[in-house]
């Protein structure tokens, strides 16, 4: 049987985006591999490590690391990174046993084997990772950017690579890139995605570029386009960036999340429920139609739905706007449930209808 490492770096606040990766990884996973999934953590509570541990299987195996002793304790840190994001730095000096390994973000979902991903051929090359959008409209506000030109231009040009896939050639990158200097040059240099910067600078010109589908952010639509036009599927979809799918329901392919995380035992409806009112109530964003149609169909279930059905009422009676998104849920609900809507609200229909919203397929 052959035995693929997998590292994660996570602290007890990003237990649930693992335990609910680990639910998707239950529905792609291979008989004949072994899926070694080894835990860099700081400060990780028993109890979480326990229901980590829960997943074992009879080809899939957990062990634990405390590492936060390799880093020095000044590090730069901040409401966005936590000292878990340094973690993957280590990988390839303290597990020398390994001549390949794949390191992974937490808050992902698999939509593939990650065998296949641990195959891929990556030559001398010292990572294999996913290069992003490759123009200033795909990464959205580059000012944060400015203070480093170099990393500017890698990004315009389309040679910047994120961290949260990585596939490592273990022996190339420790025998090239020394762990001292990777610590030495992120103290000496004002970064923002400060693990992510220093490995593209460190390791330019020297890293594979993988196919897009084996890293689909949400917020870059590039990515999704790009796989639209080839005709391929997403392998590892990634949540990355601060706005979380447990805070915010509803959000481009948020519901991916929410169908494996419900089957966790950190799930519960009413915090499903709540994280559907933070989009309807606070968020201006664009939804698609199937999206919503997919939240319903995927996640939902008749006691959800109840729940749901309430809260839309209770908005309506406090006199909250009932945006398109909210009301076109609440539509696709009571066709899977058979329910009658308060003829107040549907009477909201006719409006939309008008707006042409429905034709739009944009909400």
């Amino acid at each position: 049987m052959t035995s693929i490492p997998i590292f994660f770096a996570v602290n007890d606040n990003f237990v649930k985006y693992l335990c609910t990766a680990l639910e998707s990884l239950k529905e792609h996973i291979s008989n004949d591999t072994e899926y070694d999934i080894r835990i860099l953590y700081g400060s990780l509570t028993l109890e979480n490590q326990s229901l980590i541990k829960a997943y074992t299987s009879s080809n899939i195996k957990f062990s634990f690391y405390n590492v936060s002793s390799y880093f020095p304790g000044n590090l730069k840190e901040s409401y966005r990174w936590s000292r878990e994001i340094y973690y993957r730095l280590i990988i390839p000096y303290i597990f020398k046993d390994l001549d390949k390994a794949l390191y992974l973000d937490a808050d992902i979902i698999f939509m593939e084997d990650p065998r296949k991903l641990y195959d891929v051929d990556i030559g001398d090359n010292y990572l294999g990772a996913v290069f992003e959008p490759s123009n200033k409209q795909a990464l959205g506000d580059v000012r944060y950017y400015k203070a480093f030109e170099s990393f500017d231009n890698l990004r315009i040009n389309g040679n910047y690579f994120g961290s949260g896939v990585l596939v490592f050639n273990m022996k190339a990158f420790r025998e090239h890139l020394k762990f001292e200097d990777i610590i030495s040059y992120i103290e000496r240099h004002d970064m923002v995605y400060i693990d992510q910067d220093a490995l593209n600078y460190l390791c330019l010109n020297h890293t594979y570029g993988l196919e897009p589908n084996w890293n689909c952010i949400y917020h870059y639509h590039q990515f999704q386009l790009q796989l639209e036009s080839t005709g391929k599927d997403m392998y590892i979809y990634h949540y990355a960036g601060k706005l979380k799918p447990d805070k915010y329901a509803l959000r481009d392919k948020y519901y991916l999340f929410w169908k494996y995380y419900k089957h966790t035992v950190l799930y519960s409806d009413e915090e499903y429920l709540k994280a559907i009112a933070n989009y309807i109530l606070d968020s201006s964003d664009e939804i698609s139609l199937e999206e919503i149609e997919l939240t319903a169909q995927e996640t939902f279930n008749e006691y959800l739905c109840m729940l749901y059905v309430n809260q839309v009422n209770e908005w309506y009676e406090n006199g909250e706007v009932l945006t398109q998104a909210a009301i076109y849920l609440l539509l696709c609900l009571s066709k899977l449930y058979s329910f009658e809507i308060d003829e107040r609200i549907s009477s909201t229909f006719d409006y939309l209808i008008e707006e042409c919203y429905w034709d739009k397929g944009q909400i």
